[in-house]
């Protein structure tokens, strides 16, 4: 780094750490917990827009975590700042606010940990600021597979590009699209698959998905065949061949819902007996159920979909969480809560097994990516040299009444980059 660009950067992340200075817990927790020395854990959540719901069940999972702990990880009191990555009026989450919130937790000297972001989009914007300052960072549920790894569904450059320090320093709970995908064979072989055909968009992610699935066809006993998505114009001709070459199964590999609308009715109206699949960028209402623009309640009686997440009491640790998660907020948890929960969890853990080094950024980051978590809500797991976790779990809903409805957990046995682990 230049100094001219070393200078700038760390002014940046000065005002961006003095604009958060008024961000600490109570005063009752300033006083109980005043004997100890401090650490700052962030969290960069959507806490308005559209994904306000997902962003603060993240939210109250990690305050659960935190509460439990007593406010404290071993000899460290946790000041926990948590930032909203959404502006008012605008969308998901903002490249704007993202930023400013990865560079005032990198500026801060009491910070060692960083949860978030949601998505992998993103995760894409604060992995640069934070990896250049060494803080770690665990994203609940980004997914792509480009953030830690270079297998088919990566971008150019990717991850190089996110790690400017040279060593990855991003972490997620949530298996990534890849795992999906070999969960998505493992479907198609529980629903009496043999020759599977899966199209496609010409981008990373549905590339991806489709080599991934190709790679792995022969551990799941299924031939299966690749070609690039069609519109609708298209879709009845792309339908025949696939009757021609006796498909019983069918994937839609992408997010467009118009196409993949289109594409997924024309190969059942061809092949009526043929089970149709959809990974979670399409497992929803809007995909599933005819009257909001989606496939025919005829084509919705054969279709299965894939996601992250399972109804929150699928989970091997839900029961404990749940009820210690109905105690405090009177509600019933949604899985993001025990995505968020696990995340603090994690990071408590870590600071706490360092023992007076737990205020070390490179120590905690370490003790995370060595972590063999066990009895968390989410099951056991650890962390492979990449930052995936071990965890595979992946819902399997089915779309009979329109929309998806929870039908089991899938587990790949095989998956790509299970060598890293």
């Amino acid at each position: 780094m230049s100094l001219r660009r070393a200078t700038t950067t760390l002014c940046l992340l000065a005002a961006a750490a003095l604009a958060l200075a008024g961000c600490g817990g109570s005063r009752h927790a300033r006083r109980h917990l005043g004997a100890l020395r401090a650490v700052a854990i962030y969290s960069s959540l959507p806490l308005q827009g559209p994904q306000a719901a997902q962003g603060i069940a993240v939210q109250n999972g990690i305050r659960l975590a935190l509460a439990q702990s007593d406010g404290r990880a071993g000899p460290f009191a946790i000041h926990y700042r948590s930032l909203d990555d959404a502006r008012a009026g605008g969308g998901a989450w903002s490249v704007s606010q993202v930023q400013k919130n990865a560079m005032a937790a990198a500026a801060d000297t009491a910070a060692v940990a960083y949860i978030g972001q949601l998505s992998s989009a993103a995760s894409e914007v604060s992995m640069p600021v934070l990896n250049e300052a060494r803080l770690a960072q665990v994203s609940p549920t980004a997914t792509a597979v480009g953030l830690t790894t270079h297998d088919p569904g990566a971008g150019p450059e990717e991850p190089v590009r996110y790690q400017p320090s040279g060593r990855p320093t991003f972490l997620r709970l949530a298996p990534n699209d890849a795992v999906e995908a070999a969960a998505d064979l493992e479907a198609m072989r529980g629903a009496g698959c043999s020759r599977a055909a899966v199209a496609y968009e010409d981008d990373a992610y549905g590339s991806g998905q489709a080599l991934t699935m190709q790679q792995l066809a022969d551990a799941y006993r299924l031939r299966v065949t690749l070609a690039p998505a069609v519109g609708a114009p298209d879709a009845r001709a792309f339908a025949a061949t696939l009757r021609a070459d006796h498909v019983n199964c069918f994937e839609y590999a992408g997010s467009a819902l118009s196409d993949a609308v289109a594409l997924t009715d024309a190969v059942h109206a061809q092949l009526p007996a043929a089970k149709l699949f959809v990974p979670h960028p399409l497992c929803s209402p809007s995909f599933t159920e005819q009257a909001l623009g989606g496939v025919s309640a005829q084509a919705a009686l054969e279709l299965q979909c894939t996601t992250i997440f399972a109804p929150a009491g699928q989970y091997p640790g839900a029961a404990t969480f749940a009820g210690a998660y109905r105690a405090r907020y009177h509600a019933a948890p949604t899985t993001p809560a025990l995505f968020g929960y696990t995340a603090m969890q994690l990071a408590l853990s870590a600071i706490a097994s360092l023992g007076a080094r737990g205020d070390q950024r490179e120590a905690v980051l370490s003790a995370l990516f060595a972590a063999h978590v066990r009895h968390s809500p989410l099951g056991d797991f650890t962390f492979d040299a990449a930052g995936d976790s071990t965890l595979r779990t992946i819902a399997l809903y089915r779309c009979a009444s329109g929309r998806p409805s929870f039908y089991s957990l899938l587990s790949p046995g095989v998956v790509l980059g299970a060598e890293r682990s």
